[in-house]
């Protein structure tokens, strides 16, 4: 190799390496940022409620996720997410759930698939006052665990028509 190659090689590494990250610390924020409830919901959207994704038996088994619900007041939207903490390297196999209760009826609509840290946005516009939200997260090789809650005044509110509203299913 010449010496104006390896100049031009030594520049095209040095360009490599000013457009890396300073420092590992940097890099994983960057790389987790996108990764938020809020980030796969969209601009606007509030986080109401969440719950633990976590085995009931044994007692004091670890959270290995979170469910998320989050509000849009601006269109009257809610949007749940799936977010898995443990592994999260590995896919799992994922699930999230969203929908209306009144005292009548149980609304649920759900998305499923193998994902490495979340599934969702899935929306529901709806002015129905109870919201049944729920999540499961199953690892390679474990048993499916599942998280579930409600929000708002449950049980009751007025039967309304729900509409799905939002992007197509997605994950990571």
């Amino acid at each position: 190799m010449g010496f104006f190659e390896k100049k031009a090689v030594a520049a095209a590494l040095g360009v490599a390496v000013a457009a890396m990250p300073l420092s590992a610390q940097e890099a994983s924020a960057s790389a987790a940022a996108p990764f938020t409830p809020q980030g796969v919901c969209g601009a606007g959207f509030k986080k109401v409620s969440e719950t633990g994704v976590q085995a009931s038996d044994p007692p004091g088994s670890p959270v290995i996720g979170n469910v998320y619900l989050l509000y849009r007041s601006a269109t009257r939207e809610y949007c749940a997410v799936t977010m898995k903490t443990a592994s999260p390297r590995a896919a799992a196999r994922m699930r999230v759930g969203l929908g209306t209760m009144t005292r009548a009826l149980l609304s649920m609509q759900e998305m499923t698939g193998r994902y490495k840290r979340y599934i969702g946005p899935l929306k529901l516009r709806t002015n129905v006052k109870c919201i049944r939200y729920s999540g499961m997260i199953q690892l390679p090789g474990e048993d499916p665990v599942v998280g579930q809650d409600r929000f708002g005044s449950c049980p009751g509110g007025t039967p309304t028509r729900s509409k799905r509203v939002g992007k197509k299913a997605r994950g990571v």
